[in-house]
């Protein structure tokens, strides 16, 4: 999943960010995406900048009343150590763009807001779908209705339906069912998922806490979940150690 963040105290220009968005994301429905949009850098934009589950593209403006997109962007960078997500800076002055690229914050771009801003943010869109496409993996899901490409960075576990073979895959946004069995479930998935017992895979990145005692799990998106065996409870507490 693409989240896409819009840091602009003008609304006419989030607005017109978001549909361009919106209009490129037409070509490629297989790909699930959220749109977020802040008139500055409060605690709302706070909850985005610590979210870990989706691919973050951040678009900030060099100057709110509530801060600057480059304070901003070191502390994406520095203080919350997220070198992945992508920054473009929405600017006007031609001498902040070159004191950002000194500053080696890995910024994408800089788009000027009096000068073909539109045009670039289009074509900037292009390259970060192909770079996040690039960077996917991916799992099948089949029914008897479709076959449902399921993104592995979204799932947060796989459990299997009771007196069937099939599975429901419980991602960050939806449930998805599908006619495999778990064994042919985790054969498609990676290193990230384990096996909690004979009839649930987890995702251990989507970990956020582990009850020992109750021998229940917690996930990011607070899902819960307790099918986790009497031999697996130990490896579950441990990998979640590690995690937190």
């Amino acid at each position: 999943m693409i989240s896409f963040i819009v840091c602009d105290d003008k609304k006419l220009r989030v607005d017109g960010i978001e549909s361009h968005i919106k209009n490129e994301m037409k070509e490629h429905r297989d790909i699930n995406y959220t749109l977020n949009h802040f008139s500055g850098y409060g605690k709302g934009f706070l909850k985005c900048e610590l979210d870990k589950n989706a691919f973050k593209v951040f678009f900030l403006d060099i100057e709110t009343k509530l801060g600057s997109g480059m304070d901003e962007a070191r502390k994406i960078r520095e203080l919350y150590d997220d070198w992945n997500s992508i920054i473009i800076i929405e600017t006007v002055h031609e001498e902040e763009r070159f004191s950002a690229e000194n500053s080696r914050l890995y910024i994408f771009d800089f788009l000027d807001k009096n000068n073909n801003f539109y045009n670039l943010l289009d074509d900037d869109l292009k390259k970060i779908i192909k770079i996040y496409s690039k960077s996917s993996k991916y799992m099948m899901a089949t029914s008897k209705d479709k076959i449902t490409k399921v993104e592995l960075r979204d799932i947060v576990y796989i459990e299997k339906d009771v007196d069937s073979r099939s599975c429901t895959i419980h991602t960050l946004n939806e449930d998805i069912k599908t006619s495999y069995g778990i064994n042919k479930c985790l054969e498609q998935l990676d290193e990230n998922f384990i096996m909690a017992s004979r009839s649930a895979i987890i995702n251990i990145k989507m970990i956020k806490e582990y009850n020992y005692k109750e021998n229940e799990i917690k996930f990011m998106n607070d899902l819960k979940m307790n099918n986790i065996s009497r031999e697996n409870k130990r490896k579950i507490r441990d990998y979640a150690r590690k995690i937190n």
